[in-house]
């Protein structure tokens, strides 16, 4: 069955938000449900506008409601939400401009409902994200804020630009990010940065290891970890690390200070350090 039918961020953000009331001059409620029944997975795609996803244990539907703002009529009528199901699958998907011309403005800002224990895969362009409360969580962003919380199975995210706040995660967390800071807490498996461009990276309350592959700057705080903490490359930036219970290794450092304690296996440091 298909129907044709996004809030968190900084003060500074908020005032470039999308969401400026000057460019709503049109408006309109956007919405749509399914059966949750047997879902397994839900496949969101949205492009400008905030998001919110919220899990809840008790859900019985699949809800997204969302306002829909434009600075004309005509762009306003080309903003589109769908919701439909395809078995266990199902797809929540935000239709907008495909040509976004200077001082043509149109958005969706949606929140959305879904059962705890689907696994969510979100698409978007630009805008803040806040999720919470899902089995598993998979994230694409290229722009706007992005947090998270209390995931009970693996979160990943491939981030363009904005701040990262992930925390109480059950499983593993990774994360890919262009700039912007990362902040990482409560993690009850591994922790993976396979590349971050710039911005600070901070990481605590970890049950498994850290792992940083590459880190181009920013500094990066490192503490309450389980196992080891392994930083491959990082390029400027000072490093501390504390009360760890495995190795602590850097094998390349460029600038900046390292710092560590309370580590309880090998520490293994660059020799100019």
């Amino acid at each position: 069955m298909t129907f044709p039918c996004r809030t968190a961020g900084l003060a500074a953000a908020l005032l470039l938000s999308h969401s400026a009331l000057a460019d709503c001059t049109h408006r309109a409620i956007r919405s749509g449900e399914v059966d949750a029944t047997g879902v397994r997975k839900v496949i969101v795609s949205v492009n400008a506008g905030e998001l919110t996803v919220t899990g809840h244990a008790d859900a019985k539907l699949i809800r997204a409601n969302g306002k829909a703002c434009a600075n004309s009529q005509p762009l306003l009528d080309s903003v589109r939400l769908e919701v439909r199901r395809n078995g266990d699958t199902a797809y929540v998907t935000a239709q907008e401009p495909k040509r976004n011309l200077p001082g043509n403005k149109a958005w969706l800002d949606l929140k959305l409902e879904v059962p705890a224990t689907v696994e969510l895969e979100v698409s978007d362009s630009s805008g803040d994200i806040d999720i919470r409360g899902v089995a598993a969580l998979q994230v694409d962003d290229s722009s706007g804020n992005l947090r998270i919380r209390d995931i009970s199975g693996d979160a990943s995210v491939d981030d363009g630009s904005g701040e990262i706040d992930i925390s109480n995660v059950g499983g593993n967390v990774t994360v890919r990010d262009g700039s912007g800071g990362i902040d990482i807490a409560n993690v009850g498996g591994n922790v993976t940065i396979p590349d971050d461009s710039s911005g600070d990276i901070a990481i605590r309350g970890v049950g498994g290891g850290v792992h940083i592959v590459s880190d181009s700057s920013g500094d990066i705080v490192v503490s309450d970890v389980q196992q080891d903490v392994l930083i491959d490359d990082d390029s400027s930036g000072d490093i501390r690390v504390t009360n760890v219970g495995g190795n602590f290794t850097v094998h390349n450092d460029g600038s900046g200070r390292i710092k560590h304690a309370a580590v309880r296996g090998k520490v293994s440091l660059p020799k100019d350090k």
